[in-house]
């Protein structure tokens, strides 16, 4: 007997509320009451009804109920307002979600009647109203109150059946509704509503009982609750109902009468429950099948006794009943065969191996970030956000980053001020820091992981993943192949805890981006608090506290955006750091206030997005709409590099960048530095779509000297004069979130003349166009940037030049192609990390076609003087590293090396080393100054070194 009632006990264990914590073993099925105006004196089941519009009486009725009748009780709340939109479903659970609903009580189980109406909106209600009345711990056994079967598959069809554990029904639907979950939903119980018929009260909850009903409750005199209190008391374990009992019911000469008796059979021990329909007038005999009872008990509010009016006739036993109008049963003993015990121990193993589906895991998830939410209190934490801007194809980066305190008070305020602003790495300290252009994705509404009116997103259980010390499943969104293409929505994967069923990490991907953001995609995590105290609680500490003690904020952000710059992609990495969490500091409105009146900047996050608060007319700050669109910056210093006209080359001029040119959806960028002419206009979402447009300019007023290398040696009657003049048109598109594709017409006028050390008998190349359709596509993901290139390009004119032997006609025409991979590596205190590696190559590349190594080069490596080393075929790799002292001077290291191949030089993998050091550092009026030197090194190095000092001012 023993093995049978530990194995009963981990049967009822596979009952589990919520958040972990398992029921004890109690009675199933089980009879209550529709509670009265007047309460049962016992502890018994009671269905409590209340209604959504009346909420003060409903509080009232659950206030009556003892913590002991509460904890059998199940509520229903009436949605008896017709809700018709998703607003008027909201004003709802907005209204409950303003009380304290349940008054602090703990239900058996509760939920919502949508008083027979079905669609979005009631099964959007069934959702809302689950995860919060589990989630503010009303319940953890969610219940809802149908008319009929066609009500609950509407309900199921809108996405609310992982929303209910039971369906509560009128015995008049009990039939239809037991049939439909038997046949679609076989794991959810059913409860039912009986009215009172039979002299025996029992027998009318009874008689409901078998197949998924777990409770019944009868709308009777709370008098009965003393036989129902009794009866439960019996149906201990797993009772069901006998359909081989075959049951009658005789009159005292046995002779047949109306009426069945209800026999129920425990599966642990075969004991077994006779439930009569009773007489208020005359001797009445329960017949049922002989199952060799040795010994029967009648249970009545009265207690247990010994019954001994029994006895047995052709194969039948039979019970004399006296005529009464109380409730009673009888409990009839057998012994259990041996064989019981093995089928129900591969009950229990099948039953524990059954995994969790993921709607559950998603409701019982939404439920407890419910109570996150009704926890979560206002705090100050300190903030660091780092924004990383990618340089070109390199994996150079800028890097600015913003500190200052976080204010979070819910919906009220979620601020931040900015006090300080570090320019890779050197804190900015002369004025006011320019207003950054907040370009931001489209807001996204409909939230993975949140209650929507309709079904945005599907979830897939993706398997199972321990991230220390946490146990989580792994859970996939994403939106269903017939989402509204425009609708903005994410896809990613969430890692929920088992045992508390919190977010341990969140990682998203924005999905149908529109305008100038080519994709966004960021991860959050996590840090962990005592919410009674709260002080910061370890992971581990963490992974065995109650989960009703735990409160989780977000401790870390980490995200990508591409961004279309002029019709290129802009990779911009952020991270978002919070710590030095203060919760509920009793000074938040004074620091509020003090921040509000100081002169820095503050954003605020609205739904729109991230706002900037400037000061209004008062003393408070008000939310700016938009923000300036523009930059311009004054840009001075000097170019020293032995490749050009001028060795040391004056720089003045502006740069001006707008992200809405006149106002437009188009962008623009200039650079004028006097000898130097860069301009670019571009649609980052041309016709309204995903594709970028866009031409640019590039005129250079002085030539370069055009140099070339012979056996090693510079051949100095070869030299000549160039002057390139080039404009293009593109076409760029994003795939999915992270490639962009882009196809470039380019048309470069290329003129050449003498040098001062030209041989005379050296033959000029012709002025030429260079038309070069190209295509490229890159892949930016989490600080990697994979791009790739292939150009064809053609020459209006070639004629011979230089020496006849090798000019050839083939060469008119030519193409390249290359490839890169870079990662920039941030390391803590502002260090940085670049690594880049390249391989390029092509046919038909002459003097003038070939790869460029230098300053105005494709391929930069320190020192090399401009046009003065060329490459048919290149593999290169470059190291940097950066550090900042104090946080007023940061100084960078630069290795770069090559190995080149070009017949007419001689080189044959020759290896070409360039060394560098790097600084910058920001001068009062907020001068930002900045200076690279870089000088070769190795067999091949160059006389001299080339070096730039720059001066740029923010206006």
């Amino acid at each position: 007997m023993r093995r049978t009632s530990i194995a009963a006990l981990l049967l009822m264990c596979l009952t589990t509320a919520a958040f972990g914590e398992t029921e004890t073993r109690r009675c199933r099925p089980c009879g209550g009451l529709v509670a009265a105006t007047s309460l049962p004196d016992v502890a018994v089941p009671l269905l409590v009804h209340g209604s959504a519009t009346d909420i003060a009486a409903l509080d009232a009725s659950i206030i009556a109920l003892s913590p002991e009748q509460a904890a059998l009780a199940t509520l229903i709340v009436d949605v008896d307002e017709v809700p018709t939109t998703i607003e008027s479903a909201e004003t709802i659970v907005t209204r409950l979600l303003s009380t304290k609903l349940g008054g602090g009580q703990t239900f058996e189980s509760a939920g919502i009647s949508t008083r027979g109406r079905s669609g979005e909106i009631a099964a959007y209600l069934v959702r809302r109203m689950a995860v919060l009345m589990q989630g503010r711990n009303v319940t953890s056994t969610i219940v809802v109150a149908v008319l009929t079967a066609d009500e609950l598959a509407s309900l199921a069809s809108a996405g609310a059946a992982s929303y209910f554990d039971s369906v509560l029904v009128d015995e008049s639907a009990r039939a239809s509704v037991a049939a439909w979950l038997e046949t679609n939903d076989p794991s959810k119980r059913m409860i039912v509503v009986a009215s009172p018929r039979a002299a025996n009260p029992l027998h009318d909850i009874a008689s409901q009982f078998g197949g998924v009903v777990e409770r019944v409750f009868l709308a009777t005199d709370p008098a009965a609750a003393g036989a129902i209190a009794a009866m439960n008391g019996e149906l201990v374990g797993d009772f069901a109902v006998d359909s081989a009992a075959d049951g009658r019911m005789l009159t005292r000469d046995a002779t047949p009468v109306d009426g069945t008796p209800v026999v129920l059979v425990r599966g642990e021990d075969l004991h077994t429950a006779v439930v009569p329909p009773g007489s208020l007038d005359e001797v009445r005999i329960a017949s049922i099948s002989d199952g060799g009872f040795v010994g029967a008990r009648r249970i009545s509010a009265t207690g247990s006794n010994a019954y001994r009016d029994v006895g047995r006739k052709a194969g039948r036993y039979l019970i004399g009943l006296t005529p009464t109008r109380d409730g009673y049963l009888f409990m009839l003993d057998r012994p259990a065969p041996d064989e019981v015990k093995g089928t129900l121990a591969e009950k229990i193993q099948v039953s524990t191996e059954k995994r969790i589906s993921v709607e559950e895991i998603i409701r019982n998830h939404q439920a407890y970030w419910a109570y996150q939410q009704t926890i979560t209190p206002r705090y100050i934490a300190q903030n660091q956000t780092d924004l990383r801007f990618s340089l070109g194809q390199s994996a150079e980066r800028i890097e600015i980053s913003i500190t200052g305190p976080h204010f979070f008070d819910g919906d009220r305020r979620n601020d931040w001020l900015w006090s300080d602003f570090y320019v890779n790495g050197v804190k900015w300290k002369y004025g006011e820091f320019p207003q950054l252009p907040i370009v931001q994705a489209e807001k996204v509404t409909q939230l993975p992981l949140a209650i929507n009116l309709t079904n945005e997103y599907r979830y897939e259980l993706a398997g199972e993943e321990s991230l220390a010390p946490f146990d989580t499943w792994v859970v996939r969104f994403s939106p269903p192949p017939d989402a509204p293409a425009a609708l903005p929505l994410y896809r990613g994967t969430v890692w929920i805890d088992k045992r508390t069923f919190a977010r341990v990490r969140l990682s998203m991907i924005q999905l149908n981006l529109s305008g100038e953001i080519l994709s966004s995609e960021e991860t959050t995590d996590y840090a962990i608090f005592d919410a009674t105290t709260s002080m910061p609680i370890s992971r581990v500490d963490a992974s065995r506290a109650p989960a009703s003690s735990l409160l989780w904020l977000p401790a870390s952000v980490t995200a990508q955006q591409v961004v279309s710059a002029v019709s290129r992609p802009l990779a911009v990495e952020r991270r978002t750091a919070f710590s030095g969490f203060e919760l509920q500091p009793l000074d938040f409105d004074g620091r509020y206030e003090t921040a509000s009146a100081s002169k820095k900047r503050m954003v605020r996050d609205t739904e729109e997005g991230l706002r900037y608060l400037v000061k209004g007319e008062g003393s408070e700050r008000v939310v700016q709409n938009g923000f300036d669109t523009s930059q311009l910056f004054l840009l001075g210093g000097l170019r020293h590099d032995e490749g050009g006209e001028l060795p040391v080359l004056p720089l003045a001029g502006v740069n001006y960048f707008d992200w809405k040119f006149r106002g437009r959806d188009m962008q623009t960028n200039v650079f004028f530095a006097g000898v130097i002419l860069a301009a670019s206009l571009a649609d980052a979402s041309f016709l309204g779509s995903h594709n970028a447009i866009g031409v640019d300019t590039f005129a250079l007023a002085i030539p370069f000297e055009n140099t070339i290398f012979r056996d090693g040696e510079e051949s100095e009657g070869e030299t000549l004069e160039r002057q390139p003049f080039s404009t293009q048109a593109r076409i760029a598109r994003t795939i999915g979130s992270f490639l962009n594709v882009s196809a470039t017409m380019s048309a470069t006028w290329v003129g050449f003349g003498e040098a001062e050390d030209t041989a005379p008998d050296f033959v000029l190349p012709s002025d030429t166009w260079v038309l070069s359709p190209s295509v490229a596509a890159r892949y930016d993901r989490r600080g990697y940037a994979l791009s790739g290139f292939y150009e064809y390009g053609t020459r209006t004119t070639w004629e011979p030049w230089g020496i006849a032997s090798e000019y050839s006609d083939e060469q008119k025409d030519f193409e390249k192609w290359g490839v890169t991979l870079a990662k920039g590596f941030f390391l803590p205190r502002f260090q940085r990390l670049g690594l880049e590696v390249g391989y390029y190559d092509g046919n038909d590349l002459d003097r003038f076609s070939k790869y460029e190594v230098g300053s105005f080069g494709g391929e930069r490596l320190r020192g090399v003087q401009s046009d003065s080393v060329r490459a048919e075929t290149m593999l290169a790799g470059h190291i940097s590293y950066g550090f900042v002292v104090g946080d007023l001077f940061r100084l960078e290291a630069f290795y770069d090396a090559a190995s080149i191949d070009d017949a007419a030089s001689s080189f044959d993998g020759k290896i070409f080393q360039g060394v560098g050091i790097g600084g910058q550092t920001v001068a009062p009026w907020g001068l930002l100054i900045r200076f690279d030197l870089g000088k070769t090194i190795g067999s091949t190095r160059q006389d001299g070194f080339t070096g730039t000092l720059l001066f740029l001012k923010l206006l």
